[in-house]
């Protein structure tokens, strides 16, 4: 997760959270046009609890699809998802647990968090064609 500690609240690891499973979904475009957005963003931008759960569940299907054509880049987001859900090891109960209910400022963090999280894909994106086509120039000179 990148940023400072201050962004590190429950709901900025919720955003971040859903967006990489929006890229599980939909991995070519990093999770853009993925189906899961339209159906839960609202619903997990305020009671997260009740909804990244059933989203995990449904993520193994796509972890497994994605192994099945690229298990490198699959162990990579398996990497990720345990990062991603570092985050919510411990509540003030000492149980590990999502949020159930997002205040109106926590819903904001949620959005920064899911926005940051798809720039931070895009970013690495190019810096990962840009250092291809380095190399590439590199190779032909």
């Amino acid at each position: 997760m990148n940023g400072s500690s201050s962004d590190r609240t429950l709901g900025y690891a919720c955003g971040r959270l859903l967006a990489f499973l929006a890229r599980c979904q939909s991995p070519r475009d990093y999770g853009a046009s993925a189906q899961l957005l339209d159906r839960y963003y609202g619903s997990a931008s305020t009671s997260p609890r009740f909804v990244l759960p059933v989203l995990l569940r449904l993520n193994r299907h796509h972890l497994r699809k994605i192994r099945d054509d690229n298990p490198g880049f699959a162990f990579n987001l398996e990497e990720e998802l345990e990062t991603q859900l570092a985050a919510f090891r411990t509540t003030p109960q000492g149980v590990p647990d999502f949020p159930p209910v997002l205040s109106l400022p926590e819903q904001g963090r949620f959005a920064l968090g899911f926005y940051h999280q798809r720039a931070d894909y895009r970013a690495a994106s190019l810096e990962k064609k840009a250092a291809a086509q380095t190399k590439e120039m590199a190779s032909d000179q």
